[in-house]
């Protein structure tokens, strides 16, 4: 469903989007739906990039020999935090 908007996309992060779901008369059901199920699969992505930015940062500190930012900001351990 989403893989056209992931190819007109391509190569535009950090711009913003917007969307319009457009639905039958009294099929607001499906409009809700639909709008739901964007925000999930938003809400997934925003969760995985946050991962994969932690994980970058812990494997540079470490391979540095020093802290990550987070264990800087938190005092805890960022494997901690991934669980």
């Amino acid at each position: 469903m989403f893989g056209w908007a992931k190819e007109s996309t391509r190569g535009a992060a950090g711009m913003p989007l917007s969307v319009q779901v457009v639905g039958r008369p009294w099929q607001e059901e499906t409009v809700v739906r639909v709008m739901r199920d964007i925000e999930r699969w938003e809400k997934k992505r925003k969760e995985k990039a946050v991962e994969a930015a932690v994980e970058a940062d812990t494997a540079k500190a470490k391979a540095a020999g020093g802290r990550t930012m987070f264990e800087i900001d938190s005092g805890q351990p960022a494997s901690k935090h991934m669980r």
